[in-house]
């Protein structure tokens, strides 16, 4: 099934987000979308990470603090390296002060599109729902170019890294790439070249998936 995410949508409602722990695997915009969803969330949110995330203008390292500041959504971690923020409580933990708690559960490099590593994702104790995340900007474009985990990824295809990464190597990868996946976000959809692609994305996926971007 084919979700849109317009101006009458949330993607709350259609990524059917609960009460919970809700992660967020892949690459291609999963930070924007994390805080688009925090910013739909009536109730408290707490957004952390299982990997390493850019420092936010405000964070807490600690849940109490972040609990005490009275503001509906919030970041929790700790400092790492003065550039990185990584987690400083688990997520199940922040979950008995705050009603939703978002994951940013991979690591991407800023990259559109990426396949894990054999640690990778890193899905936190009691999580409720696994969101992966592409962007459509890394068709048609060098596997080495737009991939994180590019030899991993040529691998899987059977490609070179200096292989293009063509309509049916999306596909594959939202399909295989990871598993216990829950819905799949293909983001970035900016024209209608990019929302035809991503229609036949999805109906050659067997997974629910949502396009979103600045053509939706």
């Amino acid at each position: 099934m084919i979700y849109y995410n317009g101006f009458k949508e949330s993607l709350v409602d259609v990524l059917e987000i609960k009460k919970g722990i809700t992660s967020f695997v892949g690459a291609g915009g999963k930070t924007t979308i994390i805080n688009k969803i925090a910013k739909e969330i009536k109730e408290s949110v707490a957004i952390t990470t299982t990997t390493k995330i850019y420092i936010p203008k405000e964070y807490y390292e600690k849940v109490e603090d972040a609990k005490n500041c009275k503001k509906r959504i919030v970041y929790i971690g700790k400092k790492f390296n003065n550039e990185k923020l990584k987690m400083s409580i688990e997520a199940k933990d922040i979950l008995k002060e705050f009603d939703y708690v978002l994951v940013e559960a991979d690591g991407s490099k800023r990259l559109p599109i990426k396949m894990p590593n054999k640690n990778e994702p890193i899905i936190p104790k009691g999580n409720n729902k696994t969101i992966l995340i592409a962007g459509i900007d890394a068709l048609n474009k060098n596997i080495a170019q737009v991939c994180h985990r590019s030899e991993i990824v040529s691998n899987f295809l059977n490609k070179k890294i200096s292989d293009v990464l063509e309509l049916d190597d999306f596909v594959k990868i939202i399909n295989f790439g990871y598993d216990n996946i829950d819905k799949v976000i293909i983001n970035k959809i900016e024209n209608k070249n990019d929302f035809e692609n991503g229609k036949k994305i999805a109906k050659k996926s067997f997974r629910q998936v949502i396009l979103t971007g600045g053509f939706i």
